[in-house]
């Protein structure tokens, strides 16, 4: 800690009220601010990256494109049905005896 600190400290007040200011004057509906809590980055990552995929996805939709057929195919002739599984790909319909 240092001196520095401690004058900082008898001016918290006027920091905080600066910082409601800012919020207040540039979040906008258009642009508006998130805060995301940063004491683990891990966690702050994927606050960060969830949050931009929600607002950047709004009004479209977000989803992988479709499989090409071909690729299923060839999973079910080269893998199986445990990697097929794993893959997230359509399980091949079981032949019934």
């Amino acid at each position: 800690m240092t001196a520095e600190d401690i004058r900082n400290r008898a001016r918290r007040r006027e920091y905080l009220a600066a910082l409601d200011d800012m919020f207040a004057l540039t979040s906008t509906a258009a642009a508006p601010w998130y805060v995301v809590p940063s004491e683990y980055k891990w966690y702050t990552r994927i606050a960060v990256a969830t949050t931009a995929v929600k607002i950047l996805a709004k009004g479209i939709t977000v989803e992988p494109p479709a499989l090409n057929p071909e690729v299923i195919t060839a999973a079910k002739e080269i893998l199986s049905q445990q990697e097929i599984a794993v893959l997230g790909l359509p399980t091949p319909e079981r032949s019934e005896r």
